[in-house]
């Protein structure tokens, strides 16, 4: 979780937690599955109080950034169903 936020670990409260860069610090270089499925990890996370929420903002520009990814590596997108709703 930490490689993919670009965080940093760190114990506060005597619990270890991650916490993540700032966005322009986190580079997406995976497809969009991947991506969503580092953020369903991320939520679990985040609901047991290890990781501070993600915007909505913040998850919406990983999934971009990762459709943009897939454009450059394969010429195209890999699925053509990019709803994402369920992560926000």
């Amino acid at each position: 979780m930490s490689k993919f936020v670009n965080g940093e670990r760190m114990i506060l409260d005597g619990v270890l937690r991650v916490m993540p860069s700032r966005l322009e610090n986190i580079a997406v270089d995976t497809t969009v599955s991947a991506v969503e499925s580092q953020l369903q990890r991320a939520d679990a996370h985040i609901q047991a109080g290890r990781m501070p929420i993600l915007k909505k903002s913040t998850k919406g520009e990983l999934v971009e950034r990762a459709q943009r990814y897939e454009i450059e590596k394969y010429g195209k997108p890999l699925r053509t169903d990019t709803s994402t709703d369920s992560l926000f």
